[in-house]
């Protein structure tokens, strides 16, 4: 949750915003329909990273909403 690290990277159009080990992919997969590489799934993603029980696996304080 490094700020200056967060300005730099959106300053360099890459950011960390969060990283999802496997085992929380095919959770997310089985029990709620939710698949990290499918491209429509974005809306839920945002969603699941800004509920407390996985707030954790976001890499910065920032919020976004993926399309």
């Amino acid at each position: 949750n490094d700020t200056d690290l967060t300005r730099k990277g959106i300053k360099d159009e890459f950011w960390l915003y969060a990283s999802i080990p496997p085992a929380v992919q095919v959770k997310w997969l089985i029990e709620k329909g939710v698949d990290v590489y499918n491209k429509h799934h974005g809306p839920q993603i945002s969603k699941l990273l800004e509920d407390p029980d996985y707030r954790y696996l976001k890499t910065t304080a920032k919020h976004h909403k993926f399309k």
